[in-house]
């Protein structure tokens, strides 16, 4: 689960961070205290069940996200890992 944490970016919006938080992960805003648990549902799938979305991890070839797509219905948006 390492390889998923970091922080990614919204287009034209800000950052998220994706840590690791009781054995899980977990999705939140950098000015949030606590994060919003992330269910695993596939290898690299998680739903984020506060928002009814789900979150799909791409690696690269060291194997740790370069990106995540949130998903919700037929809309998606790509966040870039910043770090």
């Amino acid at each position: 689960q390492d390889d998923f944490s970091g922080k990614y970016i919204w287009p034209g919006f800000k950052e998220s961070l994706i840590e690791e938080e009781d054995g899980g992960l977990s999705w939140r805003f950098p000015d949030e205290k606590t994060g919003s648990p992330l269910a695993s549902i596939a290898e690299n799938a998680f739903l984020l069940r506060v928002m009814n979305t789900k979150i799909v991890f791409h690696k690269g070839t060291d194997g740790k996200a370069t990106e995540l797509v949130f998903g919700s219905g037929t809309d998606s948006t790509t966040c870039k890992r910043i770090e």
